[in-house]
């Protein structure tokens, strides 16, 4: 019946049988193999650092940056990426949240192919940019966010191209679903927008449907998906049925 060796004495016999093939003295191998372990220990722990700083939190960009709002103006390029995406390069104008002057600026954003039709003159999105550099925005995000959103919603109650309390339906409505009755144009432009006339009819758990009239500016984009669909995600106000939000599927959330 065969007994296993403790492992400290299966090692010094393999580096003693090491040792009688090669010449080489049990004293350097002992050391050679100390250095490698040495080394590796070393590698870990490098390894290890690095993975920790791969891990933390990202680093915040531009946090000098100012915000405003960017109305696209132009679209200067697409191009086609290995994924099927494309590479959209705008113009946009830039309104400082600050007051100062307007200045043009440009935007470059990756989106899925289908969303390149919705990048259209007009469509506005709450961005920010740094002072000493403005040829280039971003939309923007992390601290700036909710200061460029809030000077976005006062931009669009103050052109018209939405209420106050369509805002507050955004923001604390009841989600549901509103038939699309009818869409007819109005003849009358807001912004560089056509506006439609536009009429729902807006289902309630446990009550009657009722109708709802909008006035809604549209792009070409913004229309056709609305024309396509015979229904579409809205928010009311309970207290104030009156109060409806529109969620045009795909009609800037791939940008933003």
């Amino acid at each position: 019946m065969s007994r296993s060796l403790p492992w400290p004495v299966a090692i010094l016999l393999l580096y003693l049988v090491v040792a009688a093939s090669t010449g080489v003295s049990v004293f350097t191998l002992l050391w050679g193999t100390g250095v490698v372990a040495f080394g590796l220990f070393l590698t870990a722990v490098v390894l290890a650092v690095i993975s920790t700083l791969r891990s933390g939190p990202a680093p915040v960009e531009w946090p000098d940056a100012k915000v405003g709002v960017a109305t696209v103006w132009e679209v200067q390029s697409v191009t086609e990426l290995k994924d099927g995406r494309r590479l959209v390069t705008v113009g946009v104008q830039v309104e400082p949240a600050d007051g100062g002057v307007p200045f043009n600026s440009t935007f470059t954003r990756r989106v899925p192919q289908a969303s390149v039709a919705g990048i259209q003159p007009g469509l506005q999105f709450p961005a920010m940019y740094r002072p000493q550099r403005p040829e280039k925005v971003k939309i923007a995000r992390g601290r700036k966010q909710q200061a460029a959103q809030d000077f976005f919603n006062h931009v669009r109650v103050r052109d018209g191209m939405v209420q106050p309390l369509e805002l507050q339906a955004a923001r604390e409505g009841v989600l549901t679903e509103a038939d699309v009755v009818s869409i007819n144009p109005t003849g009358q432009v807001r912004g560089s927008f056509p506006v439609y006339d536009v009429v729902l009819r807006v289902r309630r758990a446990g009550a009657t449907p009722y109708e709802h009239r909008k006035s809604m500016p549209l792009s070409s984009f913004e229309h056709g998906l609305l024309a396509a669909t015979p229904s579409v995600r809205v928010k009311y106000l309970p207290e104030n049925p009156q109060a409806v939000a529109v969620a045009i599927e795909n009609r800037q959330e791939e940008l933003t």
